[in-house]
């Protein structure tokens, strides 16, 4: 019986290496995405400092990768969804299994840029040009679409990773939208 649980522990921490590995390599994908775009990742604290009065912001879940499910946050937080709008409801692009596997294929600059101009053309109000805070589920793909929104002209904020950080970012965005409604920013 004594044999059981020790193994059972060991099946535990085993898994618990294979996560602890596989965010080590996210995040070093994910570093090397920012190093190669030259985009720099602004903490969550100082995102209230980035918000102009009477701008409008939108918080934009990057994540490109086939099957993404819903975001952990809601419309009302001002947060959207890249893969909601245009070319990846139409099935127009090819979605990887994975943001890693996205960034590896040959296309994956050429599905990004979709993506945004879709976004864009669907979700731009003409002569309002929101502020970006964009994330992604492995941080990976955020890079890429920070780069893309950027040389459209856009302030865009690269915020990060969400994976193991869900509750942080979400306190984030709920503060800003807070803070908005009464008036501070």
């Amino acid at each position: 019986m004594l044999s059981f649980w020790i193994v059972a522990m060991l099946c535990v921490l085993a898994l618990q290496l294979i996560v602890l590995v596989w965010r080590l390599v996210d995040d070093h994908k994910s570093t090397s995405e920012l190093i190669r775009l030259q985009v720099v990742q602004v903490p969550l604290d100082s995102i209230p400092y980035c918000v102009e009065k009477d701008k409008d912001y939108i918080f934009l879940d990057a994540t490109i990768r086939e099957r993404y499910q819903v975001p952990f946050m809601g419309a009302e937080d001002r947060v959207q969804m890249l893969l909601d709008h245009g070319v990846a409801t139409d099935g127009d692009v090819a979605l990887k299994k994975s943001e890693a596997k996205q960034v590896k294929s040959s296309d994956c600059e050429d599905v990004a840029g979709k993506l945004v101009d879709s976004f864009l053309s669907k979700t731009s109000k003409h002569g309002s040009e929101p502020v970006y805070f964009v994330f992604s589920q492995a941080g990976i793909t955020a890079a890429l679409v920070t780069h893309l929104l950027r040389s459209k002209g856009l302030r865009a904020f690269y915020i990060g990773a969400t994976n193991g950080y869900e509750s942080e970012v979400r306190e984030t965005i709920r503060e800003i939208r807070i803070l908005r409604e009464s008036g501070l920013i």
